[in-house]
């Protein structure tokens, strides 16, 4: 939270300089002054969150540095893209997701809309059903794949793979009825339409460019 403070302390002060340039003023209408200048600063300070000035001189050497130069939540897992990376924050039954940028000289602080989401697409097969998002990151050729997947008997494992060798992380989660549930998070770079995900030995997702599609 290091970057919150500070750009508390440079948006008070930009404030308190204008209230000392207010005062001193022969401005007649002192009172809506103020008010312009605190919504001048708020406004400053929605704009330093969507563009961060500090991409401009800073970089970070870890993804775990440029997270907690603006967050607190605990860092559950790291996945890594090629110009690009994924933070997860997992809490019980709540996954925090952050986007940040990165250069050849380290990790950057995530601006307005990194990431865009491309679709959903849904999954049922004899093994089992579920869910797969498609992620793109804005301005990289970073992709990607969020899953979650029950199977339809508890006592059915569930693999997952693809032709890119991509990495991923995999969680498992038992549910209030019982029965397991699988959650998956996969980086994809450069997105073509030979990409195959699979999904135990009976489904195959392919990309095509009417998007993801079982075979």
């Amino acid at each position: 939270m290091v970057g919150t403070s500070i750009r508390f302390l440079v948006f008070g002060a930009i404030f308190v300089a204008l209230l000392v340039l207010v005062r001193k003023s022969k401005w007649v209408h002192k009172k809506w002054m103020t008010i312009l200048s605190a919504i001048l600063v708020l406004v400053l300070w929605s704009v330093s969150t969507m563009f961060p000035p500090e991409n401009l001189f800073l970089t970070f050497p870890t993804a775990r540095s440029a997270y907690y130069y603006m967050n607190m939540d605990h860092i559950t897992d790291v996945l890594e893209g090629d110009e690009s990376c994924l933070i997860l924050s997992i809490k019980g039954s709540t996954t925090g997701m952050e986007f940040l940028p990165k250069n050849s000289r380290g990790y950057q602080l995530p601006g307005i809309t990194p990431v865009r989401k491309l679709e959903s697409f849904y999954i049922n097969t004899k093994s089992g059903r579920g869910i797969i998002d498609l992620y793109h990151v804005n301005y990289t050729n970073d992709y990607y794949l969020f899953g979650n997947w029950k199977p339809k008997d508890n006592n059915d494992t569930f693999e997952l793979s693809d032709n890119q060798n991509s990495e991923f992380l995999f969680y498992s989660t038992e549910i209030p009825d019982g029965t397991m549930r699988y959650s998956f998070y996969m980086s994809v770079n450069n997105l073509t339409e030979d990409y195959e995900l699979y999904l135990n030995e009976d489904t195959t997702i392919s990309f095509s460019k009417n998007g993801l599609e079982a075979k």
